[in-house]
């Protein structure tokens, strides 16, 4: 009976790891990322979460979405910054981005803690060589965002300043779509989504989305300045 139990143990899959399978199969990259966050995976999902997301960064960067595959192995990296397959890619990709200095980083972490793999020694050599002629791409220009005419306020139940930005918008007659981005799958990768095409990153809530401007945290005069400039 208690090998049973263990094999039960073992095969047992938690919420955000099951989550996160069926967003891949459906090809929701964007609710990967947001199922995977580092606080939510437990020791045992490490292997399992770590591989799931350089797939669905291979998955991204082939469907040339490329900021979004940096970010998945980013988070793969954050779970786990010893994981041989997450070192070689960000090793590939920094390089292949001309950042050779970054590309050497992660072949000499990989090569260290994997003194014994011959292909893990023999892709540093091989990064040594090839960074020193390494140089950085030049970025791509932003794409255009459409203007929206809408008011959306990102944020949480338990957060103060998001009441009252809602009960500053309410009080003024201003229609707004309220998403609540930890109970909400669609309203996080929607931020995440508008953070990446605006270069915006937040750090708390509320983010509010004033007819395609984004701010963070509530402040009326912000808010009303966004309006005043339609």
């Amino acid at each position: 009976m208690p090998a049973m139990l263990l094999l039960c143990a073992l095969l047992a899959v938690s919420p955000s790891l099951a989550q996160a399978r069926r967003e891949f199969q459906q090809g929701h990259l964007e609710d990967v990322l947001f199922a995977l966050r580092p606080d939510r995976v437990q020791p045992a999902d490490i292997p399992a979460a770590t591989a799931l997301l350089a797939d669905a960064a291979v998955q991204a960067q082939s469907a040339k979405k490329l900021d979004l595959a940096q970010e998945l192995l980013d988070q793969a990296y954050k779970i786990d910054p010893l994981r041989p397959r997450t070192l070689e890619l960000l090793s590939e990709w920094a390089l292949a981005d001309g950042y050779g200095i970054l590309a050497k980083k992660y072949a000499e972490i990989w090569a260290k803690t994997q003194p014994n793999d011959q292909r893990a020694q023999e892709f540093r050599r091989y990064v040594m060589q090839a960074s020193e002629h390494a140089r950085p791409r030049e970025p791509p220009p932003p794409p255009e965002l459409p203007r929206s005419r809408k008011i959306v306020l990102y944020g949480t139940s338990w957060c103060g300043v998001c009441k009252r930005a809602r009960g500053y918008l309410t009080a003024r007659g201003l229609p707004f779509e309220d998403l609540d981005i930890e109970k909400n799958f669609r309203a996080a990768t929607e931020l995440a989504s508008k953070e990446r095409a605006s270069g915006f990153r937040h750090r708390g809530v509320p983010v509010i989305d004033v007819h395609g401007k984004l701010m963070e945290g509530f402040s009326a005069r912000a808010i009303d300045e966004a309006l005043k400039n339609e």
